[in-house]
């Protein structure tokens, strides 16, 4: 099963960051805005079959394959079955802005405090549409692999192989399958869209910060604490057993307290002892916020299912 694909990735950057300060005072603030888009313009995979019975030796270190009834070197025996053609897009947009504050303190345990405040809002969108074809659309030819390859694969794994393993085969030219195949299966493809696959995940999210920067003696460090507030919006598609999509929208909310101290003692002038505790989380992916289903790319017997009411990993 060869695989052609075309992929490509777009982004785009804006940030405007500003600091003004005085002798005890320092503000920093920052706005921004980034959007990507990439995935796969093409995705074009052909799936080839031969009529044969096939003998597996396996053992501890070692792996024989033997088939009884064509040669893996003959072209001729492997036959054009299907094509398709998987096309994957992914677009991120992110808007973000920033503000910080910082008191410089003299001649006291508390050397600095800090504050700040963030908002993010988050927006990812992943569309999925599959092309199909074979015998019988429009167009179709049935090729075999001798139309499409001009010899067979270079030799593989001779120092590993043992004398039954498959060390070479017949395999695809390039060339030919630009020239032919592809422009083949792009007249008889027929597209369909995945509406499982279909799905937009949006989060606004606010954060706010206190920190304390200390020293004294030996001992220097910070603690403070962060407050994170989510609101997440994951629209997808529900899929029936008969097949039919049905637009579903979820809303999930969760609010973290992340407390954390970080102390460090010079024990000497080449050696200080440091020591942390903190509280942290990490949101889950967003194609696990998915609502529907998402099948592989390449192995489509393989799948997942998402949950929108997943919590962040703490």
């Amino acid at each position: 099963e060869p695989i052609y694909r075309n992929s490509y990735v777009k982004t785009n950057v804006l940030d405007l960051d500003g600091n003004y300060q005085t002798n005890r005072w320092q503000v920093h603030g920052q706005l921004g805005s980034t959007s990507s888009e990439g995935g796969s313009s093409h995705d074009y995979h052909f799936w080839m079959e031969g009529d044969t019975k096939t003998q597996i030796n396996l053992g501890p270190d070692h792996y024989g394959v033997k088939y009884l009834d064509i040669s893996p070197l003959d072209p001729k025996a492997l036959i054009l079955k299907s094509g398709d053609d998987r096309v994957r897009k992914m677009q991120g947009k992110e808007n973000y802005g920033q503000a910080d504050l910082t008191l410089d303190l003299d001649n006291s345990f508390i050397s600095a405090v800090k504050a700040g405040v963030k908002l993010r809002d988050n927006t990812m969108k992943n569309t999925r549409i599959q092309g199909s074809a074979g015998p019988g659309s429009p167009g179709w030819q049935l090729f075999s692999l001798a139309d499409l390859s001009t010899g067979p694969s270079p030799l593989l794994s001779q120092q590993a192989a043992t004398p039954d393993a498959l060390t070479q085969y017949a395999w695809f030219d390039d060339g030919l399958v630009v020239s032919k195949a592809i422009p083949m299966l792009e007249k008889a493809l027929v597209y369909k869209d995945k509406f499982s696959e279909n799905y937009q995940i949006h989060e606004r999210i606010s954060a706010g910060y206190l920190k304390a920067e200390f020293a004294a003696s030996k001992w220097r460090g910070d603690f403070g604490v962060r407050w994170v507030k989510t609101n997440q919006t994951s629209e997808g598609y529900s899929i029936a057993v008969d097949g039919t999509a049905s637009p579903t929208s979820i809303n999930n909310s969760y609010t973290d307290a992340l407390p954390n101290v970080n102390v460090v003692y010079d024990l000497r002038k080449d050696v200080i002892v440091r020591g942390a505790l903190s509280r942290v989380m990490a949101r889950q992916t967003f194609d696990l916020l998915n609502p529907g289903l998402v099948r592989d790319g390449t192995v489509t017997s393989k799948a997942y299912a998402g949950n929108p009411l997943l919590k962040p990993v703490h």
